[in-house]
């Protein structure tokens, strides 16, 4: 079952407030930080010029001294907050892995030794490892990144309006066109992982092969060394082709970016120089402008790449919660929750045993057994 992005970011973030409850403070404290930051970050510079134009020292000093305070206290509750959220998100990470441990162990066998759900159960958990990279933190930093870029993207695309409307259309369509790419990127990106997992299957098959010395008899016996060497050539020959065919794509890709961006910055950035040339805005507003644009041009592709992340990673999140969702047995009706619920006894009743003539048991008492014991 594949679930949509929307339903996997409140799934883990419902299971990460059930455990971690203050964490949806922390969160709300490293969003506005993260949102209000770079935006007294565009505004300092034109306040500095427009304090040393207006000749009034004090209240220039006082208004720097209000905006550097600003910045100084965003950036502590910034810290303090990334601080914890990075704390009780890794802690939530090992309570993730614990639970699919937990409900693998109560799910069917057959669950977990053939068929597709094994398959989920295996790629479950490899989307856990890789520690800043497992599924649960891109499912909860990618929308947190959203949020950001959304957010900066609005109040930046007000402080251009002032200046031009359609200077904000021309770079908003400039934008769109990199989403364009970068869904190309992601086709490529998801066409290449299906044929990179058959080739990753051959090759550790190759590697478990030739780690087996139960078969070093065999490759003797049958002279099969050169085989096996024309076979491992075939196999890492075909992965080589398939990783020079895939980072071909993503370099067309990168360089198609990187004109764009080109495209997008200059274009911008020549019509803030003949504005300011013209005297249509001044220095102050300049420098407000400029970073602006280049804040604008940041958070829009930044909307672009984190949910083209996040389509990526929903499709290990649908896996892992599909691993959290397998019914156990209790649920599948196939033992009584009584059994369930208590270490199970074996019953030795009438029983008779014997090697040869000599007797073992010969219809002793009944005799309980407990599982647990040793």
């Amino acid at each position: 079952m594949k679930y949509s992005i929307l339903s996997n970011i409140l799934y883990f973030y419902r299971y990460l407030y059930r455990e971690i409850p203050k964490t949806a403070v922390y969160h709300g404290i490293e969003v506005l930080g993260r949102i209000l930051l770079p935006f007294f970050g565009i505004l300092m510079p034109g306040i500095v010029v427009s304090a040393v134009e207006g000749g009034d020292l004090f209240r220039g000093l006082g208004l720097i001294g209000l905006a550097g305070l600003g910045m100084l206290l965003c950036n502590g509750l910034l810290n303090w907050g990334t601080y914890r959220v990075y704390f009780g998100e890794n802690w939530f990470r090992t309570i993730l892995q614990s639970d699919a441990v937990l409900r693998e162990t109560k799910c069917l066998y057959r669950y977990v030794e053939y068929g597709d759900e094994q398959k989920i159960i295996k790629r479950a958990y490899h989307s856990m490892e890789g520690g800043d990279w497992a599924v649960s933190y891109r499912m909860l930093a990618y929308p947190k990144d959203l949020i950001v870029n959304a957010a900066c993207f609005f109040l930046y695309s007000t402080v251009l309006g002032i200046l031009k409307p359609w200077l904000v259309a021309v770079l908003l369509l400039l934008s769109f066109v990199n989403y364009g790419i970068l869904r190309l990127r992601n086709f490529w990106q998801l066409a290449a992982r299906e044929q990179f997992a058959q080739s990753d299957r051959e090759i550790n098959y190759l590697k478990q092969t030739f780690r087996n010395t139960e078969m070093a008899k065999d490759v003797r016996i049958f002279a099969m060394y050169d085989w096996l060497m024309t076979l491992r050539k075939k196999i890492f020959g075909k992965r080589v082709k398939m990783e020079r065919r895939h980072n071909r794509k993503m370099i067309a890709v990168d360089c198609m970016q990187f004109l764009l961006n080109i495209l997008r910055n200059g274009f911008a950035y020549g019509y803030l120089i003949y504005s300011c040339l013209r005297g249509e805005i001044s220095v102050a507003g300049f420098l407000v402008y400029f970073g602006a644009i280049n804040g604008f041009s940041g958070f829009v592709t930044g909307i672009v790449n984190t949910y083209s992340n996040l389509k990526l990673a929903n499709a290990d999140a649908s896996c892992f919660r599909r691993l959290l969702e397998l019914p156990d047995i209790q649920q599948e009706g196939r033992v009584p929750e009584a059994l369930y619920r208590q270490p199970a006894e074996i019953v030795f009743q009438d029983v008779s045993f014997s090697y040869g003539k000599q007797k073992v048991y010969d219809h002793p008492e009944s005799v309980k057994l407990n599982c647990f014991e040793r």
